[in-house]
């Protein structure tokens, strides 16, 4: 467990040594909400809407947006390539370590890290809304909090199995580019998916991607009824497994052809 926390450790100073990062991980923060409220005011004047959904529900879908991204979103698959290509897997799979374990590590590490330079904004939050948190509804918090966890676990085994397949690759720069744009749109980052039309509504439903964003969004906003919440809970740990072993197959694989390439 020590080496672990290590690992985490590492990777959390240095996103906290680099200024840039920091100022990056800010401007990610507010910059994407402050763009999108000004975008939906324009098109969305006065009590005008679409499929029900005025400027100000926009406005909160794509606050969700930012607060969930910010705690899903980290980029395994690009790590996995660059260790792969750069040779720095060889180091890795030297040390006591699990693999799967060693970045998962990285990414807790990279969260925490972000959540430290966020700490004031959100500090800031808790005190101008101080007397709703008192009424806070704790079987609410309890859903939002199971449904990030488990969008930031399925992100990461999705990322994980994408990742792998720089084992047999030269180079993934393309296939990260196209599953980062196809991703988010199906995941409800770009737009909810209940403005979508009914063949990419119906795609989406087969796919875990809806689990990355729009699910969490849709919980943090009280817009799902207990039992589609339990239901969508009960599918996402179902993709989680199923992505979990494939990406324990993969990597099992992809070492040893490493191994071959390598020496």
């Amino acid at each position: 467990m020590k080496k672990y926390l290590a690992v985490a450790q590492t990777s959390m100073k240095s996103v906290l040594a680099s200024k840039s990062s920091i100022f990056v991980l800010l401007a990610q923060a507010l910059i994407p909400t402050v763009v999108m409220a000004y975008l939906w005011t324009s098109i969305l004047p006065g009590h005008s809407a679409i499929q029900g959904m005025t400027a100000e529900t926009m406005i909160k879908y794509y606050i969700g947006v930012n607060v969930v991204n910010f705690f899903v979103w980290y980029a395994i698959d690009w790590e996995l390539n660059d260790d792969i290509h750069s040779g720095e897997l060889s180091n890795i799979v030297r040390r006591p370590v699990n693999m799967m374990g060693y970045y998962f590590s990285r990414m807790l590490g990279d969260r925490i890290a972000n959540l430290m330079v966020l700490a004031p904004i959100i500090l800031i939050i808790l005190v101008m809304h101080i007397k709703h948190i008192f009424s806070l509804d704790v079987i609410w918090f309890g859903q939002v909090f199971m449904t990030i966890l488990l969008a930031m676990l399925l992100w990461f085994a999705f990322g994980y199995v994408i990742g792998c397949l720089a084992y047999w690759f030269e180079n993934l720069f393309f296939v990260l580019i196209v599953k980062e744009i196809v991703v988010s749109f199906l995941a409800g980052y770009y737009l909810p998916l209940n403005l979508f039309p009914e063949i990419l509504k119906n795609l989406s439903n087969l796919l875990p991607f809806q689990y990355f964003s729009y699910f969490p969004i849709q919980t943090l906003l009280k817009q799902t009824l207990p039992i589609n919440w339990s239901i969508g809970i009960l599918i996402g740990l179902m993709w989680l497994i199923a992505l979990y072993g494939i990406g324990y197959w993969l990597n099992r694989l992809g070492a040893r052809h490493y191994s071959d390439v390598m020496g």
